[in-house]
């Protein structure tokens, strides 16, 4: 898969950001935004501010759907309650609602149709179905009340006074003991040099084993996202269980706002055939070189599984810390790796040898 995108090598622009959604399907409208701005950038024609904040609004939905379906799909299972996809339904519905608002041509990329509207009657309308979505199934209340959460101690009051899936869900987790499962020292992807960065996804190695300073790191909603009680959190549990389902939780509940209300939340366009989003499970990353008749030479594609799945990477390092018997460790180790979420599927297999067990 890490050389998949060579597929786009030979082809035209627009041939290759067509295809870009259809063949890296999961986050689909993120992997078209990277495209399209790596090539904007090799072109040196970025997008206008209009249509960078129509990007970021339409991968702002893709995250909050990714989200809800590792919420409303994985979460039951743990419980062992049936899985409603009533909620998972309604908001892909909303999903291609707004969609169709932002970007009538399905792809991100700018059109004859002239500049998108960011904000009218009707895609207000989806957004405040969002929210009342996330009041409704996920939070118990407004996800902007959500968000006054602060302490420990409230959010157990909120755990406790909800029988929203998710309180349940975190409420279990805690009932374990299984708040720390998982931590470990490995630090956050930090701010790329974009030159460094273009120079290294020219190794196949580094697309495949990517260090940075010649460290593993993590990008996901749990090192991008911050508040008053995920530091609180960190402070009692490291990067453990419980912080990364706080953080998926508020990196939702700050969306729904930002869509209801903000402006462009995401980085400028870069000016070195290098296209960078803030996916839904961490940083994705493109780079795009054209050759003379703008025929597309070289295609890269750093996914966010690539640091978090790395052999020495944090799922590695939270898996490597677990102890206990058998059927724990493997419990605990599945609500980790659905927590952290690889774009790809996965086999588990846990072996008992004569100390803790291994993952």
């Amino acid at each position: 898969p890490v050389e998949a995108s060579r597929m786009l090598e030979g082809q035209t622009i627009h041939q290759a950001l067509a295809l870009l959604p259809v063949v890296f399907n999961i986050c689909g409208m993120a992997q078209a935004s990277a495209g399209a701005r790596a090539c904007e950038s090799a072109l040196g024609a970025p997008a206008s501010p209009q249509q960078e904040q129509c990007r970021d609004h339409l991968v702002a939905v893709e995250t909050v759907r990714e989200h809800l379906w590792r919420i409303f799909l994985d979460w039951p299972v743990f419980l062992g309650l049936p899985v409603d996809k009533t909620p998972v339904t309604n908001i892909m519905a909303i999903q291609r609602a707004c969609t169709k608002i932002l970007a009538p041509s399905g792809l991100p990329f700018g059109s004859e149709e002239g500049e998108p509207v960011i904000r009218s009657r009707p895609l207000e309308q989806q957004y405040r179905w969002i929210n009342m979505l996330l009041e409704e199934c996920v939070y118990g209340m407004s996800p902007a009340q959500w968000l006054e959460i602060e302490t420990p101690q409230q959010l157990v009051a909120w755990i406790k006074g909800q029988q929203t899936l998710s309180a349940r869900y975190l409420g279990k987790v805690q009932q374990l003991g299984w708040n720390a499962a998982g931590a470990n020292g490995i630090g956050a992807l930090p701010a790329l040099d974009k030159k460094q960065l273009r120079d290294a996804m020219r190794e196949l190695e580094f697309l495949r084993l990517p260090r940075w300073d010649g460290q593993c790191r993590e990008t996901s909603a749990c090192t991008r996202t911050d508040s008053p009680l995920l530091q609180r959190l960190r402070s009692c549990h490291g990067n453990g269980l419980m912080t990364r389902l706080v953080a998926r939780l508020t990196e939702v509940a700050r969306l729904a706002q930002w869509l209801a209300w903000g402006e462009s939340h995401q980085q400028e366009a870069c000016k070195t055939g290098i296209g960078l989003v803030e996916a839904a499970r961490g940083l994705l990353v493109h780079h795009v070189v054209l050759d003379g008749n703008s025929r597309i030479s070289h295609y890269r594609i750093l996914a966010p599984t690539e640091w978090n799945f790395h052999p020495q990477g944090v799922v590695a390092r939270s898996l490597a810390s677990l102890e206990g018997e058998k059927e724990v460790v493997e419990a605990q180790a599945r609500q980790i790796i659905h927590a952290i979420d690889p774009c790809v599927g996965y086999r588990l297999v846990v072996e008992q040898g004569s100390g803790p067990a291994d993952a």
